[in-house]
């Protein structure tokens, strides 16, 4: 068990976050045609890496353990959108 140090369970969060995004990208890259449904994920998990900070109860932030979520977050959630921007198109040209 861990100890309640400082920045430990936003630690675990990232972890845990990182780890998921990571079998996301798999999953794009080997399987896409199955996973494609799931690209709404990752923008998510994004929007969730910037908050975490503020939202989980007990952690004593620091400005660098913040500006890295923020900016971690941020990328993610832009290349989240980017990977959803095919799903738009199909359906865009099924319409037409």
């Amino acid at each position: 068990m861990l100890s309640p140090s400082y920045g430990s369970a936003v630690a675990i969060n990232n972890l845990v976050v990182g780890l998921a995004i990571g079998a996301l990208g798999a999953g794009y890259a080997l399987v896409y045609e199955r996973a494609h449904r799931l690209t709404w994920v990752c923008p998510l998990l994004g929007v969730w890496t910037i908050i975490a900070a503020w939202v989980m109860s007990g952690v004593d932030t620091t400005t660098g353990m913040i500006v890295s979520n923020v900016l971690g977050g941020i990328v993610v959630v832009l290349f989240g959108l980017a990977a959803m921007l095919p799903m738009f198109t199909v359906r865009r040209a099924a319409r037409a």
